[in-house]
């Protein structure tokens, strides 16, 4: 039985596919992603495969979870673990790679516009969430040192959320752009 190791690799939510790439490379030297534990990605050490991995966000609730991940089962893809993330959770699934099917689960643009500005959509929100309970009790502070450092913290989770927007957002016009 192989060993299980941790690799600590940021990605931010409009870094999805690059996660997937990180996936299938590990995979080809044998370590296959089994859990996601913040910050940590957890590998099992086995024999090197040729996997697609595939990474959805969904907002579902239990009665619907079932048959979301039977659909996938069905199409037979691998589900290997979900992580509860802003608002909805991250699916993680795998399947072995074929030449003659399809091993993507966003084939189409308008699925592809749809999840990107479901990301981007419930970012805003958590966005907003941060900076009311930041930013407010800030005011209320004055210019303590303690108000200086929420302000600084405030700055660097502003300038790392626009990126997330930005990306998202240029990912969404091209598609757009790309299916006239």
């Amino acid at each position: 039985m192989g060993r299980t190791i941790k690799k600590f690799r940021p990605y931010t939510v409009d870094q999805f596919e690059e996660e997937q790439q990180y996936f299938e490379e590990m995979s080809s030297k044998g370590f296959h992603f089994v859990k996601y534990k913040f910050p940590f990605y957890h590998f099992h050490q086995g024999e090197p495969g040729d996997y697609q991995y595939q990474i959805d966000f969904q907002n579902l609730d239990d009665s619907n979870k079932e048959s979301y991940l039977q659909l996938f089962k069905d199409d037979g893809w691998e589900f290997i673990v979900e992580y509860g993330g802003v608002y909805g959770t991250w699916f993680y699934f795998r399947k072995p790679k074929s030449a003659d099917e399809s091993l993507r689960i966003f084939t189409d643009t308008d699925s592809k516009v749809e999840l990107y500005g479901k990301i981007r959509r419930n970012w805003a929100f958590y966005f907003i969430f941060l900076f009311l309970v930041t930013m407010v009790p800030n005011f209320l502070l004055g210019d303590s040192f303690t108000s200086i450092l929420l302000y600084v913290m405030w700055l660097i989770i502003a300038v790392i959320y626009a990126k997330i927007t930005l990306r998202l957002t240029f990912k969404i016009r091209d598609l757009r752009r790309s299916d006239i």
